[in-house]
């Protein structure tokens, strides 16, 4: 009987031993899970970082391409508004002078 004890005692033993490894094995697995699951996390943010970036050039040169075609526009407007106010002036002008004239 006391021959079963001890062997009873050792499979005790043995179990406990085993439960430590696989407590110990488990924490181990847990921790390498956290540490992939954080660089897939940065990398996520990397890549959402970077399209972001993408996006916003892409809208600003965007708009600095309308910028542009706006600022086109109003110098030709501009133009326009001078040259018809220089032919306006001219024919005031004669008008006046007409006017004196007379």
């Amino acid at each position: 009987m006391e021959e079963e004890i001890k062997e009873i005692k050792k499979a005790e033993t043995r179990a406990e031993e085993r439960i430590q490894e696989a407590k110990e094995k488990s924490k181990e697995i847990i921790e390498e899970a956290q540490e992939k699951s954080d660089e897939v996390i940065e990398e996520i943010k990397e890549e959402g970082k970077e399209r972001s970036n993408e996006i916003m050039d892409s809208k600003k040169a965007e708009a600095e391409e309308k910028i542009e075609e706006i600022r086109s526009e109003t110098d030709t407007k501009i133009q326009e508004i001078q040259e018809k106010g220089n032919k306006n002036q001219e024919k005031a002008i004669d008008l006046v002078l007409k006017e004196i004239a007379q």
